[in-house]
C-alpha cells in the first residue's frame, strides 16, 4: 500500500496518514500542475477528488511496469516483492 500526493513536499497530514498505516508516501519530483491533473482526470469536477485521483494515477504509472514484470517472473512471491519495491528494497537478487 502507498499514499500518494500531488506535491513534491508532502504535507504533514499526508505524512501522518501514511504513518498511521505504516506505508510510504509517493510524491512527484515536482508539484503537479493544474493542467496536467485536469488532463489526467478531465471528467472529475470536484478539484479535491481530481487532484487525489491524478496523484494516485501518477504513482500507479511509476510502478505498474515493474509490478507486471514481478507478476510474470515471480508469481509465487509477487505480493512480497511488490511490497519490497515500494519500500525501496532490491527484489529477486537472492532467488
Amino acid at each position: 500500500m502507498l499514499v500518494a500526493c500531488d506535491v513534491a513536499k508532502p504535507p504533514s497530514f499526508v505524512r501522518s496518514i501514511a504513518a498511521k498505516f505504516n506505508v510510504k508516501v509517493y510524491s512527484p519530483s515536482r508539484n503537479m500542475g493544474q493542467e496536467s491533473k485536469h488532463l489526467m482526470a478531465k471528467d472529475i469536477l470536484n478539484h479535491h477528488i481530481r487532484d487525489s485521483y491524478a496523484a494516485a494515477l501518477k504513482a500507479y504509472r511509476k510502478y505498474s511496469n515493474r509490478f507486471r514484470h514481478i507478476n510474470k517472473k515471480y508469481p509465487e512471491k509477487a505480493e512480497e516483492y511488490k511490497r519490497m519495491v515500494l519500500e525501496g528494497l532490491p527484489v529477486g537478487k537472492y532467488d
